[in-house]
């Protein structure tokens, strides 16, 4: 009898342990939510503007609201993980270990919701967006974080957060538990203070979510750009009850393409060709985030003597502010609303059809992967694996070097009785920017990059610096293309393109990197093109990625006009663009001698048109612009529409 009493009391006393795990919970949430207002208000908080009594008031809302949010997820984690150890497990003395489940669960979920929120201001105080699609790809795509090249310095620093992380909340725990033990629940002040507090918070993320509302639908610009500083921030617009209540909607000059996911007829017609009689070769050069302003005879003296044996375009534009974008223009002529459908509908550009039908001879390489991004499944889907060659895994000046010594043995040893295509993807101009030492002209550089770490504001020259010792670099390694192709007498046949995926932006506009936005650092990289034949000279006029495919059509033996296949014009022919359109994840950019005007691509809440001069400055009188570029927008909305399958 003894025994048994025994056994129930061990049984009732850890079953009073187990119901005690709610109260540290509910302490934990409160401290959790306390640290996620201290890390938003401290990282986000800070660059929002309060022009006005409704900016500050929507500023104070999101603030105290937006943590509450956050920290659900990891809430909800924690609160089955009790539930679990409280109903579901036995709760006898020997189960009493299983009491450990939540706090492990309380650790992991908020120290992840911590770091998160920490990652989140990183990528927004380099790059200027927030953990978006484009982020997740990156993560998730076979070579994205390659494509970065972060160092185990980066990984390093990562496993100490997590592990600080981790330590931070065992400590919180510890912490919200002891202070749940000298609470006094019996009166229940507490609670009312915790719920009192929870209907506060509640009341006051329905007035954010309305005075948004409200910003929206009335055209108020402060509250709507300071929204854009909170990560994951939900828009609600009230739309027809403000029209219901009889509220007037504030002026709003809004375009919007809203042809993002259109499925693709392309081309628009069936295309002709025939195979030149003497075809060309094409020797075809892409260096990552090579900026336009540093092909100089000093940075690069190779490429620049090169260039003047062909034409040089002085004002080009990439086809988007980051690879995807860009690649896909380059070889598709397209704007890149149509990289999606491409993607999903396996549509392979006219341009590498036409040269596989011919029977030409490819071998492409990449210092990155041609997995990210899914070039191997866009612009080189003709093209069999066999000949996609990525040498990677070190600095990338040394893949470089790797594959332009098999670039040149594929075209040295060749089939001499069919033409070729060769592609090379370079990455030592790709942050960290890397070189070997003989290749410093900027002595005075960044000696390495933590994204982690870095000051970007105190360090930018020294990064620069470091940029354009590894454009250099880039030099040397086209240099031994010019030269072999010299050395062989190639030059008499054979096409050779040099250009940049998109160009690279050292806080001109207030950003670094690319994929930021639209500014002229970002989307002008330089472009060279000889073709036998053609003579040499210096193109003043707009050009653009989206104009390769056209203008290499004709001379590869396509009949059809350029409009069947792309939104180009052939380079080489009397037309001259008014304007092109670069393209990001989710925009389109209309560029032209004096302005900039963003169009998303697809309608949203949050999606905005933004208007600057060309060199990214504020525009005085918007409506000079809306005047006089009316008639091109319209046509611009139709246009780009010309491939959607309706």
């Amino acid at each position: 009898m003894d025994a048994v009493e025994c056994s129930l009391r061990e049984d009732e006393s850890a079953t009073k342990v187990v119901a005690g795990e709610w109260r540290p919970v509910i302490w934990f949430l409160a401290m959790a939510y306390v640290v996620a207002l201290v890390e938003t208000t401290v990282f986000f908080g800070v660059r929002m503007q309060v022009p006005d009594t409704m900016a500050l008031s929507f500023v104070l809302a999101v603030l105290l609201t937006y943590p509450l949010i956050y920290i659900v997820p990891a809430g909800m984690l924690l609160a089955m993980a009790v539930a679990v150890s409280k109903y579901v497990l036995p709760t006898s003395r020997r189960w009493r270990w299983k009491l450990w489940i939540p706090v492990m669960v309380a650790m992991v979920a908020m120290a992840f919701t911590q770091i998160f929120i920490f990652a989140d201001y990183k990528i927004f105080a380099m790059f200027g967006f927030h953990f978006n699609g484009f982020v997740w790809n990156l993560i998730t795509t076979p070579g994205g974080l390659r494509s970065m090249e972060a160092g185990n310095d980066l990984y390093a620093y990562l496993a100490g957060l997590v592990m600080l992380a981790l330590a931070f909340n065992a400590g919180l725990w510890w912490l919200a538990k002891t202070v749940s033990l000298r609470t006094d629940w019996r009166t229940w002040r507490m609670a009312k203070v915790f719920g009192i507090a929870l209907i506060s918070l509640f009341i006051l993320g329905f007035y954010e979510h309305m005075l948004f509302g409200y910003a929206f639908y009335k055209a108020i610009p402060s509250v709507v750009y300071d929204s854009r500083k909170v990560p994951f921030y939900i828009p609600v617009t009230y739309k027809n009850l403000a029209e219901r209540l009889g509220l007037r909607p504030g002026k709003r000059e809004r375009v919007v393409l809203d042809a993002k996911n259109a499925s693709m007829k392309y081309p628009s017609a069936p295309i002709k060709f025939h195979k030149p009689e003497k075809p060309f070769n094409i020797v075809w050069l892409v260096a990552e985030s090579w900026r336009a302003d540093t092909l100089t005879s000093d940075i690069m003296p190779a490429t620049s003597a090169f260039a003047e044996t062909a034409w040089r375009f002085e004002n080009h534009y990439s086809a988007g502010n980051g690879t995807r974008m860009g690649i896909f223009g380059l070889f598709y002529g397209l704007y890149g609303n149509y990289w999606f459908p491409a993607l999903s509908e396996r549509k392979s550009p006219i341009l590498m059809r036409v040269l596989k039908a011919e029977g030409y001879q490819f071998d492409l390489y990449t210092s990155a992967n041609f997995h990210f991004p899914r070039m191997d499944k866009t612009a080189f889907l003709d093209v069999p694996r066999e000949h996609l060659h990525s040498v990677e895994g070190h600095d990338g000046w040394v893949d470089d070097r790797a594959n332009i010594t098999s670039m040149l043995d594929f075209i040295a040893h060749r089939g001499k009785d069919r033409p070729f295509m060769a592609f090379m993807f370079f990455l030592s101009p790709h942050a960290p920017y890397t070189f070997p030492e003989e290749c410093v002209i900027r002595k005075d550089y960044l000696p390495h990059i933590n994204y982690a770490t870095v000051d970007v504001e105190k360090e930018i020259g020294r990064i620069k610096n470091r940029y354009i010792n590894a454009v250099h670099h880039l030099d040397t390694q086209m240099e031994r293309v010019f030269e072999f192709l010299k050395k062989e007498d190639l030059l008499k046949n054979t096409i050779v393109i040099i250009t940049g995926d998109h160009g690279e932006e050292f806080l001109e506009a207030g950003h670094w990197g690319h994929n930021s936005g639209f500014h002229q650092g970002e989307v002008k990289p330089p472009m060279i093109i000889y073709v036998p034949g053609k003579g040499h000279g210096i193109y003043t006029g707009i050009s653009s990625h989206l104009d390769i495919p056209a203008t290499l059509a004709p001379l590869i033996g396509i009949e059809n006009p350029p409009s069947d296949y792309s939104f180009g014009i052939d380079l080489f022919s009397s037309r001259r663009r008014e304007y092109t359109v670069v393209s990001n994840w989710e925009d389109l950019c209309y560029v032209d001698d004096k302005y900039k005007y963003t169009i998303p691509a697809k309608y949203s809440v949050m999606a905005d048109n933004k208007l600057t001069t060309v060199d990214d400055k504020a525009v005085g009188d918007k409506n000079v612009f809306f005047s006089s570029r009316r008639e091109r927008l319209s046509g611009l909305l139709m246009e780009a529409n010309r491939f959607r399958l309706r």
